[in-house]
């Protein structure tokens, strides 16, 4: 069925409807909705809340300052049931026909629902329902991530600083390891040199008859031989043979003795 786009009023019935002549000051339209609001509570019989009101001006009396001022009042269930018979027949209305014993006059104001009314309507609710719903799960749903991020967060910075503790401990660790390796490899050398009686021993193997030793000393790796000899020269190739000594040399030149052959000798050498 097509829908009626013009306008159309409503009836509903007398017994509805409650009709109040009051008196006021004499201002103008927009002031009398105002004072009305005030001035309502006086007349209307029902809570405010479950009323629909409309007001006309039945006369002004310049002289005294005062106007009267006719008052309709209407239940809202009444209103409602109404509007749902219109919709009922695809039909939109757009004021209300009250009628008096002289006339009848177009009230527009109780179609006119109150703000609340309004904005928490059937249709309002249903779509902020349809709104609301999916993001309420939306904002849930991004507050969990934000949370499961927050702990995962949480969690790797635990873990670093877990792992960087753990990393000081293991570089405490390399660093007692490497002196340890450097005590052992000094032991190790150490062992591995000969000892003072091997190298005592090696010389005296080494030494000829004819040649005496007067001092013997032993630095580090360094051995100083001081002592006579009648074929000095000899003992330079003798100790280079051995395998206990390197770089065999004389450190000071030979010396011989007044009316004796013997020369006086003065070697230095490495330790192997």
């Amino acid at each position: 069925m097509k829908r009626v786009t013009g306008p159309v009023a409503l009836t509903i019935p007398s017994s509805e409807v409650l009709l109040r002549e009051i008196e006021v000051p004499l201002v103008s339209s927009f002031q009398l909705g105002t004072l009305l609001q005030y001035e309502a509570p006086l007349y209307v019989p029902i809570p405010l809340e479950t009323a629909r009101l409309d007001f006309r001006v039945l006369h002004r009396d310049l002289y005294r300052a005062r106007m009267r001022v006719q008052l309709a009042i209407i239940k809202a269930e009444a209103v409602e049931a109404a509007l749902e018979q219109v919709r009922d027949g695809y039909l939109e209305a757009s004021a209300i026909a009250i009628s008096t014993r002289s006339d009848t006059w177009i009230a527009r104001r109780p179609l006119q629902l109150p703000w609340h009314l309004k904005w928490f309507s059937k249709r309002r609710r249903r779509l902020a329902s349809n709104i609301a719903i999916p993001l309420f799960l939306i904002i849930a749903l991004v507050a969990a991530a934000q949370h499961w991020s927050y702990r995962v967060a949480s969690d790797r910075e635990g873990d670093l600083i877990l792992a960087q503790s753990q990393a000081v401990g293991v570089e405490a660790l390399r660093q007692k390891l490497a002196i340890l390796n450097q005590k052992i490899s000094f032991l190790n050398e150490v062992k591995a040199r000969p000892s003072a009686g091997q190298i005592t021993e090696e010389v005296a193997r080494l030494l000829p008859d004819d040649a005496w030793l007067g001092e013997l000393n032993i630095n580090d790796q360094t051995l100083q031989l001081q002592g006579e000899s009648v074929r000095a020269t000899d003992l330079l190739r003798i100790f280079s043979a051995s395998p206990l000594f390197a770089n065999v040399q004389f450190e000071a030149p030979l010396t011989t003795a007044q009316g004796q052959n013997d020369q006086q000798f003065d070697i230095t050498m490495t330790v192997k």
